[in-house]
């Protein structure tokens, strides 16, 4: 029965002597190895299952597990089988005790983690790819830029060297220091291209991800480098706020670099709108305890960048202080190597929390926090009435069951306010059907206890773009209501009619009016809506009545 229970064991187990010498091996060990028993007992190190490029490291293994035994975690070691496939295993050692009580030995268990791990690395490498192709993607889309930037240094060292030649060919007598002075100036054109070819090659070459200490200035100038041509061609300045004497931080330099070009765009998208002399980008570092923060910062509405930007995590590195954080806007946070973030929104946009949960609260403005959401927070749904404006954006988080008044009381009392942010109810089991009461009356969302972190700070985020989307409409609204304020009575009375498709003869017949003076009033509504046609002027107040 023994034998029987050893043999279908799928765990391999090995039993060793204090020499080191194998005492004992079983069936499943035999199948990993690819030895039998026969070939492996008495044997010590080195054994014939032991990878022949890892000696060294096996050996050290080795003496340190009959030195202490292996870590409650296990040891990974990679071995080889006999027909030399490679073959990885994590390894649990522990002491052998004989009958008397005595320490005979080590015995281990082995597992056998060959396709998990080449599972991970696989992982790993698609994370790598994806990482790259958003580096390609990037580099496609600021492909012109980049040439238009190369193409001027190539130029400028074209026009030296052929001034340079007609200078030689020239009868007149040479000018040593001219000459000297022009080469000089090639030679800071040729080390400009170089610089721009560089940063190119480094930020879309294919690596592992490498987590290395780093001088975060010299990233980031040289993802500001990278990115500045293309800055100047859509009209705007990046103004770099660079602290000194920041402690070099453990991070993978391309990755931190992707993450600062992307928020930088994102920056620019956001200032589409914004009044040319004010369209500047801002990136400052600076450090706060243990932290060293990167904050890019712009003077746009927000809404036009590409979302969320993630900084890969490699989870082969160990973490080490000092950390790193990357806040676009005001208090937009990245932690060292972790994935997350959000773009940040309008000055004025804002999450509010309402739980009379104190570790609740807390907890929420520490995650909006770490996610880039502003937020802020309140005790009680009366405490939130009594501060509560009709001008405040962003949405409301609010939980169902509270002391005083509830949740749904005071959604209640919002509507009565005509609050037109979005709510998102947070919920227990129990209080599903109460939230979906809400819904019926105009709420945003809900999301029940115990929830996920993610999924909330998705749904906040999509709340937050809803009520950007509203106030934009609400903006579009006021605008055409404005022109349309403009018009007189009888432009009023042709516009119905330019509506209805008639031509300028009919109108003149039904409002007994001449052509010219139809034409004159035509011309007049067209300039007053800022339309150039009939047909937008129909798409314009369509949008107004929908």
């Amino acid at each position: 029965f023994r034998k029987a229970m050893e043999d279908s064991m799928l765990t391999g187990m090995r039993a060793r002597d204090l020499d080191g010498r194998l005492t004992y091996v079983n069936s499943a060990f035999c199948r990993m190895t690819g030895f039998s028993a026969d070939e492996l007992l008495g044997l010590k190190a080195p054994m014939p299952y032991w990878d022949p490029e890892r000696i060294e490291q096996t050996y050290a293994l080795h003496r340190e597990i009959l030195a202490g035994g292996s870590s409650a975690d296990g040891t990974e070691v990679r071995l080889r089988r006999k027909n030399g496939d490679v073959l990885d295993v994590l390894v649990f050692e522990a002491p052998l005790i004989d009958a008397a009580g005595r320490h005979a030995g080590w015995m281990g268990s082995v597992l056998d983690i060959t396709e998990q791990k080449r599972a991970r690395e696989h992982a790993l490498q698609q994370e790598e790819r994806l990482q790259q192709s958003s580096r390609l993607i990037t580099m496609g889309e600021m492909a012109s830029t980049l040439a238009h930037e190369l193409n001027q240094p190539l130029a400028a060292i074209a026009s030296y060297t052929s001034g340079c030649i007609n200078r030689l060919q020239d009868e007149a007598p040479l000018d040593r220091a001219e000459l000297l002075d022009v080469h000089q100036r090639i030679a800071r054109q040729a080390q400009r291209a170089g610089e721009i070819i560089r940063r190119v090659h480094d930020f879309v070459r294919r690596s592992e991800p490498k987590r290395e200490a780093l001088d975060l200035a010299a990233v980031i100038r040289d993802a500001i480098g990278l990115i500045e041509a293309d800055a100047r061609k859509r009209g705007m300045r990046i103004r770099s706020e660079l602290a000194d004497g920041l402690p070099q931080v453990p991070a993978d330099a391309v990755m931190i670099e992707q993450i600062v070009v992307n928020l930088v765009r994102n920056a620019m998208d956001s200032m589409r709108d914004t009044p040319p002399p004010e369209r500047t980008v801002a990136v400052r570092t600076a450090r706060e305890g243990r932290f060293v923060t990167v904050t890019v910062a712009d003077r746009g509405a927000g809404g036009h960048g590409h979302g969320a930007q993630h900084l890969p995590h490699d989870r082969r590195a160990a973490p080490r202080p000092p950390g790193l954080r990357i806040a676009p806007g005001r208090r937009y946070h990245l932690h060292p190597l972790t994935p997350g973030g959000r773009r940040p929104r309008m000055n004025t946009a804002c999450t509010h929390i309402i739980d009379d949960d104190e570790a609740i609260r807390d907890a929420l403005e520490w995650l909006f926090k770490t996610r880039g959401v502003p937020c802020r927070s309140w005790a009680s749904a009366e405490a939130f009435l009594a501060d509560w404006r009709g001008d405040w954006r962003g949405c409301v988080v609010l939980d169902i069951r509270m002391q005083g008044m509830s949740g749904l009381e005071c959604f209640d009392e919002l509507l009565a306010r005509g609050c037109r942010l979005p709510v998102i109810f947070i919920t227990g089991h129990g209080d599903v059907p109460m939230a979906v009461a809400a819904l019926k009356k105009g709420a945003f969302h809900f999301i029940e206890k115990p929830f996920n972190d993610h999924d909330l700070v998705d749904l906040v985020e999509k709340a937050l773009a809803t009520d950007d989307e509203r106030l934009r409409v609400a903006a579009s609204r006021e605008t055409i209501e404005a022109r349309l304020a403009t018009l007189t009575q009888r432009e009023r009375e042709v516009m119905e009619q330019i509506l209805e498709g008639k031509y300028n003869k009919v109108i003149a017949d039904e409002l007994s009016i001449s052509m010219r003076t139809v034409e004159a009033h035509r011309s007049r509504i067209f300039d007053k809506m800022e339309v150039r046609s009939a047909v937008e002027l129909a798409q314009l107040l369509t949008t107004l009545r929908n």
